[in-house]
Parts: structure tokens; C-alpha cells; sequence
């Protein structure tokens, strides 16, 4: 698909991007993920949707994470149980660390998280069959990129305010110049 708002290689061109972390063994977080945020204009980064070439797996996460507004990570028993599983998400949470990315971490009841001394977050707990608690972590889901996108829109429109500011006294600046040499003052 080329064109859209899926370019060339089905990425979106123009929203704002979320890394998830999860085990691909639980289907029902990206059911929940994609129609909560993609009608808001977040698009849900989810590694086993990229192409398995050219870039190795570890390029594309440190690429997509770099690119994250911020990080949902769920943890759940598949995570915990599958060491191979456990270890990439450590080292993604390093990454996203590394980047100083917010990040959220949605917990299956039950499971214990380890968490290092400088991991900060937002923790939500769920159980991944029931409804309900799938229902609360969509709507938490759709909060919080709501919030960041919110705040980026903001911080966006005061950027572009600050650099005006400094293309009009620049302006003016230039064209005092120009007055006090033509006219000798």
C-alpha cells in the first residue's frame, strides 16, 4: 500500500507513535491497543507487525522506541514464563530508559514485576480474560495518549510561538538597522 495515511511500508505518516512491549503469545492486548488508539491518532508500534527484513530486530526496536512519544508494556505470565520473552522486554525497558520515554506498565494480576531502582512508571493491573478489566485498560489506554498527545500539542504550539517571537524581533532588528544607516541615526 502506497499513499494514505499508511505510507509506503503501512507505517503511518502522520501520528504520533506508542511502542508496546508484550508477549505476541497475548492476542488480546493488540485487540484492545489498535481500535482504542488508532482512531485518536496514535499509531501502536508493535514489533511482529514490521517486516522481518532488512534492519535486525534490535535496529527496528531502538529505531521505534526512539520515535515513541511513550510505552505501554504489558506484563503477563506468557512474559514471565518465556525467558527469551523476559529478556527482551528488559532490555526494551532499558532502551526506552536510555531514551527517558515515559512509560506505563499494565500487569496481569498475579504476576510479580521486579522493577530496577531507576525504573519510574505508571502501573495498571488487569486479568487478561475478563471484559470488564480488559474494557478499564482500553479506556486507561485511551487517557493517557490522550494526555501525551494533548501535552505534545501543546509544547508543539509554544515552540513554534518562541520561534515567531524570534523571527519578528529579528525583523524588526534588521529593519531598525536599515533605518538608523539610511538615515544616519
Amino acid at each position: 500500500m502506497t499513499g494514505g495515511l499508511f505510507g509506503a511500508a503501512n507505517k503511518p505518516t502522520t501520528l504520533m507513535q506508542i511502542f508496546i512491549s508484550h508477549s505476541s503469545l497475548d492476542s488480546q492486548i493488540k485487540s484492545i491497543v489498535l481500535p482504542t488508539l488508532l482512531p485518536i491518532g496514535i499509531y501502536p508500534y508493535f514489533a511482529e507487525d514490521q517486516p522481518a527484513e532488512p534492519n535486525p530486530l534490535h535496529e527496528k526496536l531502538i529505531n521505534a522506541i526512539s520515535k515513541s512519544k511513550c510505552a505501554f508494556v504489558f506484563i503477563t505470565k506468557n512474559v514471565i514464563e518465556n525467558k527469551d520473552t523476559r529478556d527482551i522486554i528488559l532490555w526494551e525497558l532499558g532502551v526506552i530508559h536510555s531514551y527517558n520515554i515515559p512509560v506505563y506498565v499494565f500487569t496481569e494480576d498475579g504476576v510479580e514485576v521486579p522493577k530496577p531502582a531507576w525504573f519510574k512508571s505508571v502501573s495498571y493491573s488487569f486479568k487478561p480474560s475478563d471484559v470488564p478489566s480488559l474494557i478499564n485498560v482500553s479506556n486507561q489506554l485511551k487517557n493517557i495518549a490522550t494526555k501525551i498527545s494533548a501535552e505534545l500539542k501543546e509544547r508543539e504550539t509554544q515552540e513554534r510561538n518562541e520561534r515567531l517571537a524570534w523571527i519578528i524581533a529579528g525583523i524588526f532588528i534588521v529593519g531598525l538597522g536599515a533605518y538608523i544607516i539610511k538615515n544616519g541615526k
